[in-house]
């Protein structure tokens, strides 16, 4: 529990904002595409919260947790900061431009999230954990390919504007 101090108070933040959302969009009695899209990218990130505590806790617990298990939580979980950087992304396109009417420009657009989730996946046993002065945290290059697809849907998403 020490751990996750931080993606506890995250979560309490996350679902407050949920509860204000629901209870106000109840009294608008009507649902836009755009909204659901608003509900996913509230889901997904309260999923990876929990997955960042997960993952918190096993790199801490390196000797009592089963080293496939904590292959696994990781892998989920950067391949989840994938996902909600790139649903993010297709978020924040598709309410302020028409770009994604283009099917070929759609289609290309899902090129850099398709390679990053394969290095991802191909280098996750490389993943290693290193010892940190309050806690422990995992480096290599499935965690750093999830800092460059931030900057790759950035540079894009400045670019279709």
């Amino acid at each position: 529990m020490e751990y996750c101090k931080l993606q506890l108070g995250c979560i309490i933040i996350v679902l407050y904002i949920a509860f204000v959302y629901y209870h106000d969009s109840k009294q608008c009695h009507h649902r836009k595409e755009k909204h659901s899209k608003f509900e996913g990218v509230l889901f997904l990130g309260l999923f990876l919260l929990l997955f960042d505590g997960i993952t918190a806790y096993t790199v801490n617990n390196l000797y009592s947790i089963n080293s496939t298990v904590n292959m696994i939580c990781h892998m989920i979980f950067l391949v989840g900061i994938d996902l909600y950087i790139f649903y993010l992304f297709l978020y924040m396109v598709s309410i302020t431009t028409k770009i994604m009417e283009n099917k070929r420009i759609r289609r290309l657009l899902y090129i850099p999230f398709v390679i990053n989730i394969l290095i991802v996946v191909i280098n996750m046993p490389e993943l290693e954990y290193r010892d940190g002065d309050i806690s422990n945290y995992s480096m290599g290059i499935s965690a750093y390919t999830c800092f460059i697809m931030a900057g790759v849907y950035i540079l894009l998403l400045l670019h279709c504007f």
